[in-house]
């Protein structure tokens, strides 16, 4: 993978950066992408790599717009991406992926420890979750709530760890694994990164509700 990586890596913005580590932490050889509307690249960048993947969205337009970049790939990506209009719910029961990529969705989830589980039930033994979201409130963002860690962690501390986090300026990264199937001792320690996140978040409303 480390071509496309690295032509991901060699552009600049924060998409691209965000972009980068989503597929540099994608495991395994079956990928699920629920992702946002402007989350179009994942699924061609990993086909290249022959990973299979399946992008879903209940939003047209995304469906769309992938469908038209895979037209102009080779036949080898083309047959690696498997795009549906429809939602996470309606998947096969007994189908299941070694990584889920959820690009700035969780914003758009009013129950999210429902659907985190039911996220969890689509992971193979060692899969992963990634995740990433938009640190604090971002003008013209269709959200339904700004994501505060400490909610995040009541709603995920009984099935899943949290392996790895990264945080920008913008966005912040989670890597989430199974805790029943998994190292217990390969979960962060991250009280005091929580604390520093958080302070960036709050900062980043109090600049949004001053202006």
């Amino acid at each position: 993978m480390n071509n496309n990586l690295n032509e991901l890596a060699n552009n600049s913005g924060e998409s691209i950066n965000k972009n980068y580590w989503i597929c540099k932490n994608a495991f395994g050889e079956n990928i699920l992408d629920i992702s946002s509307l402007e989350s179009d690249s994942f699924p061609i960048t990993l086909a290249k790599e022959n990973k299979r993947v399946l992008s879903i969205s209940l939003e047209k337009d995304r469906i769309d717009v992938l469908s038209e970049k895979l037209k102009n790939e080779p036949e080898c990506v083309q047959k690696n991406v498997e795009c549906r209009i429809t939602n996470l719910f309606n998947l096969e029961n007994n189908k299941l992926f070694d990584s889920i990529l959820l690009d700035y969705s969780l914003v758009h989830i009013t129950d999210m420890k429902r659907y985190l589980m039911q996220v969890t039930n689509k992971l193979s033994i060692e899969g992963r979750i990634i995740i990433t979201l938009p640190l604090g409130i971002k003008k013209g963002q269709n959200l339904v709530s700004p994501f505060y860690f400490e909610d995040f962690l009541n709603e995920i501390k009984e099935k899943l760890y949290i392996k790895e986090i990264e945080y920008q300026e913008d966005w912040v990264g989670i890597v989430l694994m199974q805790l029943e199937h998994s190292d217990k001792n390969d979960n962060l320690n991250l009280f005091e990164v929580i604390r520093k996140i958080e302070q960036i978040l709050y900062a980043k409303e109090n600049t949004f509700f001053c202006k």
